[in-house]
């Protein structure tokens, strides 16, 4: 193989990639390989947007990116030389798996293209790799790398495609496509995810190519944890792509470096971002490699664009599901009070209700709504049981909330009905991690908590998304008020992370909140403290959560950052209960004074000593 890489693409840095053989390169693949004509399939960011073009409320992605925006989730790119971080869109898996849900089988049609793609000079390369005898790993649904390799052989490539997302053919259904939160969220299986490795692991280089890296569920997962020389020796080079920029070495930063990049690096693999054109690279590349492709040439993209029937009403009804989905209540109870939903049954109208009320920390008139007799079909006496348990929690009641659920749960667990135990289970678990925070209660709850964690189990991915993380943290709260040792801040970082990357906002708020309980440090800077306190009750009231705007008086040192008056306002802003009210003011009141002492001079021998 040449040493000198001909044109643009400088030696020293892909020269072990151009010396290698074939067989000993991997390619991992993204959207990005398909983009190019006469393939033009959208990228995700494009499927994302026609989702909403076809599904939901005209402006409805403009509210989600306002949404975004505030909450400061961006999407920096890899190359430092890009410009600007643009705000992150909404998890096109979240946003198909409403629609659905709400729209059924015709939501398929934002993946029309998908099935009838045409191979382009990217998938040429790709299946001349493959009959050289490398390997091609893909989060695509298209066949556009098979079908070249079919043009070009007159046969089926060998077993050297893997589609981790599944494959669109004409057998398969969209529905058996991993494009849906509901479909990636638990995870690959254990024996798949070490296939995965293994892939990377049996070959000296892997090539990422036209890859976000944004698979967190399943593939960070499945590189996660791994041992620290398992893929030692391993060289990883990450394509950036960037049609006006020379090949150069990127360096990311801490926001921008994709999350498999460092598990890669972390299990010992030597991991390299490169920016610049990649068709560019892949025809030095294929020079170097003597592989029958011919030189690429300018082609038009044309990305198709899909007309959808879908009705006004439709789209509403789909709008407000997915404004649920993504943790909006100031939209949701936006929509429920203009009406117009007649798309949306009893049950989901009850629970939508229930959650805005819930986030409006009405806990008192949601605990009366839900002691109704007459519940819509399809709410579960159990349900009934927990939300009005979780209320009594809310306001503070914990010792009439414990009694509570533990009646009903108790009884869930006698006739049989294990699923109902745990709901009950998991709200009287955070009663006695809150007992445990509580100076009245605290010897409580020390002692029910080991009790409370058993009852819940051990953390399964397979769950979904929010009862694993729910459950790990709450566990790992458990065993620290258990043990009488303090939780690490990272469990809830990393559970605040697995909610942004669902799309959830009231999910990521109420994990953020943990994690600065956790992180909290009475050394720091009072100023700092105060700015990501103040930020994120900014945060919560602008998705319209004002409970966990105003829990943040529940911080510790939240004395330093808010008035008296305003620890007052909060305390009357949420319906918490009487002897709750009279627990925070009193704590913030001893702490204020407590400080003042502290800070009031002393006279020794005739002057003041601090």
């Amino acid at each position: 193989m040449p040493n000198a890489v001909p044109g643009p693409v400088p030696a020293d840095l892909v020269g072990e990639l151009f010396d290698a053989s074939p067989a000993d390169v991997l390619f991992w693949s993204g959207a990005g390989i398909s983009m190019v004509g006469p393939s033009s399939l959208p990228t995700g960011w494009e499927l994302t947007n026609r989702a909403f073009e076809s599904f939901f409320d005209p402006g409805a992605l403009d509210v989600v990116l306002g949404h975004h925006r505030r909450a400061g989730w961006l999407s920096p790119e890899i190359c430092d030389r890009a410009g600007p971080d643009g705000v992150r869109p909404p998890r096109l898996e979240t946003v198909l798996g409403v629609a659905l849900r709400r729209l059924g089988t015709r939501a398929h049609d934002v993946l029309a293209d998908v099935r009838e793609a045409v191979p382009n000079w990217n998938h040429a390369f790709f299946a001349e790799h493959i009959a050289a005898g490398g390997k091609h790993v893909t989060a695509n649904f298209d066949s556009c790398v098979e079908d070249a390799f079919q043009a070009r052989y007159a046969t089926e490539p060998p077993a050297s495609v893997e589609h981790f997302h599944g494959r669109l053919t004409a057998g398969t259904s969209v529905a058996e496509l991993g494009a849906t939160l509901d479909r990636i969220q638990a995870g690959f299986g254990p024996a798949y995810a070490d296939e995965l490795v293994g892939l990377v692991a049996a070959r000296p280089l892997t090539v990422m190519v036209g890859y976000s890296g944004g698979d967190f569920f399943d593939v960070d997962v499945a590189f996660d944890g791994l041992a620290g020389d398992r893929l030692a020796g391993r060289e990883v080079v990450w394509l950036a792509h960037h049609h006006e920029h020379a090949w150069h070495l990127a360096q990311p930063g801490p926001a921008a470096e994709p999350r498999l990049g460092r598990r890669l690096a972390a299990a010992g693999a030597r991991v390299r971002y490169l920016c610049g054109p990649t068709q560019v690279l892949l025809s030095h590349l294929a020079t170097a490699w003597g592989l029958p492709v011919e030189a690429p040439e300018a082609t038009v993209r044309s990305p198709r664009r899909i007309v959808s029937d879908t009705t006004s009403a439709q789209r509403r009804t789909a709008t407000f599901a997915l404004f649920r989905e993504l943790g909006i209540p100031v939209e949701v109870d936006r929509m429920l009070h203009e009406g117009d939903l007649d798309g949306i049954g009893d049950a989901d109208r009850w629970l939508s209700t229930s959650e805005v009320l819930w986030e409006q920390g009405r806990w008192s008139t949601l605990r009366r709504m839900w002691q109704r007799a007459d519940l819509p079909v399809g709410i579960s006496p159990a349900l009934r049981a927990e939300r009005i348990g979780a209320c009594l929690w809310a306001q503070g009641r914990l010792l009439p909330a414990y009694l509570w659920l533990e009646r009903h749960r108790a009884v869930a667990a006698r006739r049989g009905r294990p699923d109902d135990a745990w709901l009950l289970a998991e709200t009287q678990a955070r009663v006695v991690e809150h007992m445990a925070r509580t100076p009245d209660l605290r010897w409580l709850g020390g002692r029910l908590a080991a009790r409370a964690a058993a009852r819940l189990g051990r953390p399964e991915q397979a769950a979904g998304v929010h009862l694993f993380r729910r459950h790990t943290d709450l566990t790992t709260s458990l065993a620290a008020v258990a043990s009488g040792t303090a939780r690490s801040g990272g469990v809830a970082q990393e559970s605040q992370r697995w909610f942004t990357e669902a799309g959830s906002l009231t999910a990521a708020i109420a994990y953020a909140h943990r994690a600065l309980r956790d992180g909290y440090d009475s050394e720091a800077d009072i100023d700092e403290t105060s700015a990501r306190y103040r930020d994120h009750q900014r945060w919560a009231l602008s998705v319209g959560s004002p409970a966990a705007a105003w829990r943040m008086i529940l911080l510790p040192g939240a004395d330093r950052v808010f008035t008296f008056r305003e620890t007052v306002a909060a305390t009357l802003e949420l319906e918490y209960g009487h002897w709750h009210r009279v627990r925070i003011l009193g704590r913030y009141a001893v702490l204020r004074l407590r400080r003042r002492r502290s800070s009031r001079p002393v006279l020794t021998a005739g002057r003041p000593r601090r």
